[in-house]
């Protein structure tokens, strides 16, 4: 399943379902020399998303990337693999997430490839801060609406489930 799914992907590297990666105790030379930075969050060893080792939707480093990488199974694949969701279904939530990051990156004329998160965060933070908020927002509704969609999807399709 992991290679009828993952290699189109990349939801869980391009920082749309996680903003950094766990790394695990011993990793440290391994991250070194696949040019990955070691950074602590919340507490945790781990290096920051969207991996920039990623040239999306493959992953540049795949036969040695770290063990957080080779054990992940997003929701969605762990659905597949269930039986709960079949291929074609997956691919199709794929396909759509897909787009919405090409729709977003189109909006904020960034190139194939380039990851819109730090574009986007910027845009909500100048929307929140403008002086008729409401005006700005329409003015990017269509984007705000592509983000919103990617989210919902992600949180919907290929993350798991969160306590209430």
């Amino acid at each position: 399943m992991v290679a009828a799914l993952c290699p189109t992907c990349s939801l869980c590297c391009n920082g749309v379902l996680h903003r950094w990666t766990r790394v695990f105790p011993g990793e440290e030379a391994l991250l070194e020399r696949l040019g990955l930075e070691k950074v602590v969050r919340d507490g945790t060893p781990c290096f920051d998303q969207p991996c920039p080792r990623l040239a999306e939707p493959l992953c540049t480093v795949y036969a040695d990337r770290p063990r957080t990488c080779r054990t992940y199974h997003c929701a969605l694949l762990q659905k597949v693999e269930a039986g709960t969701v079949d291929v074609a279904a997956a691919q199709r939530d794929i396909a759509a997430a897909r787009a919405a990051i090409d729709r977003i990156r189109a909006a904020l004329s960034l190139p194939a490839g380039a990851t819109p998160w730090p574009a986007v965060t910027a845009l909500l933070e100048a929307l929140a801060a403008a002086p008729d908020p409401i005006a700005a927002r329409r003015k990017h509704a269509k984007l705000l609406a592509d983000v919103a969609t990617l989210e919902l999807l992600a949180r919907a399709r290929f993350l798991p489930p969160q306590p209430p």
